[in-house]
């Protein structure tokens, strides 16, 4: 008994390949596709369908939560545990100080972006890096 195979013809594999261009012409870099590949921006890619569009948006957002903090309050012994606290700013494109305010238990009870820089400084002048430690005393 003979089984039908679909096999896909030349220009589905032509159309695959253009929408694989388009997506890495316009986000050459990861870091610009986890930053900017939402739905609608891929949507406007020639190529790529819908439901291409919503699989791919939904496989960025996996790699996004994949990367942030998921204890509430974590306790900071080595560097490695404030890494994993700020693993995630790893993607943006630009610099970020972050004030991270901790208990006499060595927990993080508050972590606050002070300061969003450029591509390679964040000034910030002494009041604004004191201002949560204030706030929240």
């Amino acid at each position: 008994m003979r089984q039908k195979v679909a096999v896909p013809s030349s220009s589905a594999w032509i159309e695959q390949d253009t929408a694989l261009t388009s997506l890495l012409v316009r986000y050459p870099l990861l870091p610009l596709l986890l930053r900017y590949g939402t739905e609608q921006h891929l949507l406007v890619i020639r190529g790529i369908t819908a439901k291409q569009a919503a699989q791919i948006s939904s496989l960025l957002s996996l790699i996004r939560l994949s990367h942030q903090p998921q204890d509430l309050h974590p306790v900071i012994r080595t560097p490695e545990d404030i890494w994993t606290l700020v693993k995630h700013l790893q993607f943006e494109d630009r610099e970020h100080f972050q004030v991270l305010v901790l208990s006499t238990k060595d927990q993080v009870i508050l972590k606050e972006t002070v300061s969003i820089g450029s591509l390679s400084s964040s000034i910030v002048p002494p009041r604004e890096y004191h201002k949560p430690l204030v706030s929240h005393s």
